[in-house]
């Protein structure tokens, strides 16, 4: 049985993603800098390291949050295509 208060906190995190989850589903907008993040993250899991392009050796990523977990869903979906990777 889940507590009280950590119903709340569920609640509370289910509201605050409505928004913007509404408004991907309604524009199809995808933000750009997540495409900069995924380009780094392929690299990074291709065995390329952590970059934008193979031969340079920048950091040119905003987040490393978005790097970490698009990486993860690239690798664990099959390396399936950018549009399933940024909805999963």
């Amino acid at each position: 049985m889940i507590k009280i208060e950590h119903q709340r906190h569920l609640l509370f995190s289910f509201i605050a993603i409505l928004p913007a989850l509404f408004f991907a589903l309604y524009t199809n907008q995808i933000w750009e800098d997540f495409f900069i993040a995924y380009r780094h993250s392929v690299n990074w899991v291709e065995g390329d390291g952590l970059s934008y392009s193979k031969d340079q050796r920048i950091q040119g990523f905003s987040s490393p949050l978005m790097i970490f977990l698009s990486a993860a869903v690239y690798k664990f979906s099959g390396k399936m295509d950018v549009f399933h990777t940024i909805w999963g």
